[in-house]
């Protein structure tokens, strides 16, 4: 074995390490920075917890932010106690997301999307304003240049 190797050895026998991931509960949520406050099982709060790789303003990020009172798994980053992140969560309230401008919200009241100025539920009740102005018996056609607007708002927002 090299000196190497026999030191490492010993110092692992000296400073034991400690976890690097462990469990704890979901005190609160902080939508706007994007972190949790959390206390372990030993009664520890940590604040700060990191929802993402990193605390940033950019905005092409997709973050899960687990429910309150929920438990989660906290990771230390380089082994700092004070730099943690979540890296997994038993219960979810709501996934938000934003890539290159396409906006998503996922939670409990439903599915929002947003793309390029549009709203799915918009563009989907104009659809459906549209074909309901049909009128079968009377012989009234489809307003065709309003369908092929609502048709090319559709096709910027969904792939």
């Amino acid at each position: 074995m090299s000196k190497d190797k026999e030191l490492q050895q010993a110092f692992k026998g000296i400073f034991p390490s400690q976890e690097q991931i462990f469990s704890a509960t979901v005190m609160s949520v902080n939508k706007e920075e994007k972190t949790i406050t959390a206390l372990d099982t030993d009664q520890m709060e940590y604040s700060d917890v990191r929802l993402s790789a990193a605390i940033d303003n950019k905005t092409n990020k997709v973050i899960s932010f687990p429910s309150v009172g929920s438990t989660v798994l906290l990771g230390k980053i380089s082994g700092d106690d004070n730099t943690l992140f979540v890296c997994a969560a038993n219960e979810i309230e709501s996934i938000e997301g934003n890539i290159s401008g396409v906006n998503f919200l996922i939670d409990q009241s439903g599915y929002k999307i947003n793309a390029n100025q549009e709203s799915l539920k918009r563009v989907m009740n104009d659809l459906i304003d549209e074909i309901n102005k049909i009128i079968v018996i009377q012989g009234t056609s489809i307003n065709v240049p309003a369908m092929n607007a609502i048709k090319q708002r559709l096709n910027n927002l969904l792939t």
